[in-house]
């Protein structure tokens, strides 16, 4: 028994030294997060082991589908930081990084549906590559409308917290589902039904980039949506 197991143990030790002129790659990708900030995807990424300055030429390259239009960049690196975000700003057809434009690509119109794409992120550095690949959804935003004296109560949590699990966002600056609070109270029907024209147009649509949004509207605020 002893005359076996140490050979195999030998063995697997051969077996885990990488073999000569193959070095590890020394570092990797990872897609945090994908949203629509305004008329911008932001793609943010997290990288490690990217530190060393003498390994050879730095690049991001980012690939997508988005609503049948491919969309691909390559962006050089002067640094690699550890975590950083690229916008593919899409009525542009720039791609950015702390707002300096870096790239370009065909613009995209705004999107009318729900829309489920994937994305692809490589880091290059010398002879090493990184690779992480994400399928992302953006629904279409939705507006929630509630009912007369909707002004005394608190938003229902309850029903945020639904579209949430369906991968809405109710806060932050890739918003997706939105609350549409209004003073029914000392409001006439024709005033309040303004107030959201004018919120749908001046809030909604700017901070989503979508054609068309989807409204869950109860009680008055059925009516309104009409």
């Amino acid at each position: 028994m002893r005359h076996t197991a140490v050979p195999s143990l030998v063995l697997v030790a051969l077996l885990a030294i990488p073999a000569a002129g193959q070095p590890l790659n020394p570092f990797h990708v990872t897609i945090l997060d994908v949203g629509m900030v305004s008329q911008s995807l932001r793609i943010t990424m997290e990288t490690s082991g990217s530190d060393d300055r003498e390994a050879g030429r730095s690049a991001v390259e980012v690939s997508a589908w988005l609503d049948g239009v491919p969309i691909q960049a390559e962006v050089p690196l002067i640094h690699m930081p550890a975590r950083f975000s690229l916008d593919l700003d899409l009525a542009a057809g720039a791609v950015r990084i702390a707002g300096v434009t870096v790239g370009e690509f065909a613009p995209v119109q705004r999107f009318d549906e729900n829309l489920i794409f994937p994305v692809e992120v490589t880091l290059r550095r010398g002879p090493f590559a990184a690779t992480a690949r994400r399928l992302v959804a953006i629904p279409l935003p939705t507006v929630v409308i509630s009912g007369y004296a909707n002004e005394l109560r608190r938003p229902d949590q309850a029903l945020l917290a639904a579209f949430r699990r369906r991968g809405y966002r109710d806060t932050g600056p890739a918003q997706t589902v939105f609350w549409f609070a209004y003073p029914s109270l000392h409001m006439t029907f024709e005033e309040a039904a303004h107030e959201l024209d004018a919120y749908v147009r001046q809030v909604v649509l700017p901070a989503t980039y979508a054609r068309k949004i989807n409204i869950v509207g109860y009680s008055l605020g059925g009516l309104l949506a009409r």
